[in-house]
């Protein structure tokens, strides 16, 4: 879902600069710069890494995007949860400060600076790589490059129907304000949520069988047939040049 989200966001593609990257150059990117952010030791590599994913955002033209910032950051809504507990619950290092009788310690602290620099840099380089490209594109480029096709065809169906899904969802709760729902913590709020969630289920799984139906009168087989003509460009190598260049400079930070 967050590599969707990703996917979908951004403004006019034909204002990026890598729009015309292979789609498996991008897919062999955002592989080769995610695993080596995620195994970096330090913090000065980090930084260098996010400000990687800065440069390549700025080529990409993602930067100029709020909507594709605060997406961004939305999927990294999960550090303020490392935030909370990882400070207050690495023993045995230094105290730096108490909050309600637990104490922070300083290795706790590097570690939760390190964990959230790595999540941004990793989050602001997918943005940067995927959002200048469409949905179908990723896809193909995905399969030719050796993706499974019931992951591609998941990916695919998801990326189609899970606006699909938000609209029917907003139907439901448009409906449960029209009937004077306010959302509190009380047994009729938690049990109306619940049905909320029960309708939505429901609701997708018709449609599920629905959309199934229709597919099948069309001939689907269980395979979507994906077709592209890819070409290697001449910035199809620039961007690898550039690349390699980024990773050989956090590499080089991170053995410092």
């Amino acid at each position: 879902m967050a590599a969707a989200t990703i996917a979908g966001s951004g403004f006019g593609r034909d204002n990026f600069l890598m729009g015309d990257l292979d789609p498996r150059i991008r897919i062999l990117a955002l592989f080769l710069w995610s695993v080596l952010l995620a195994i970096l030791k330090t913090r000065d590599a980090a930084l260098v890494g996010l400000a990687g994913s800065l440069a390549l955002g700025f080529i990409a033209g993602t930067l100029f995007s709020l909507k594709s910032i605060m997406n961004v950051l939305g999927v990294n809504a999960f550090l303020i949860f490392i935030w909370l507990f990882l400070p207050f619950s690495f023993g045995g290092g230094e105290p730096v400060f108490g909050v309600f009788g637990f104490e922070a310690t300083r290795e706790g602290v590097d570690l939760s600076i390190l964990i959230s620099l790595k999540a941004l840099a990793i989050t602001f380089g997918a943005a940067a790589i995927l959002s200048s490209a469409p949905i179908y594109g990723l896809l193909a480029g995905a399969r030719a490059m050796g993706v499974p096709e019931k992951v591609v065809a998941l990916m695919m169906l998801m990326s189609r129907y899970i606006q699909v899904v938000g609209d029917e969802y907003s139907r439901l709760r448009n409906a449960m304000r029209i009937r004077g729902f306010r959302a509190t913590v009380s047994r009729h709020a938690l049990r109306s949520v619940a049905n909320l969630c029960g309708m939505l289920l429901v609701r997708g799984f018709e449609r599920a069988d629905r959309v199934l139906a229709a597919m099948m009168c069309r001939g689907y087989k269980g395979r979507f047939w994906l077709r592209p003509k890819f070409t290697f460009k001449a910035m199809d190598l620039f961007f690898l040049v550039f690349l390699s260049l980024l990773i050989l400079a956090v590499e080089l930070e991170d053995a410092a």
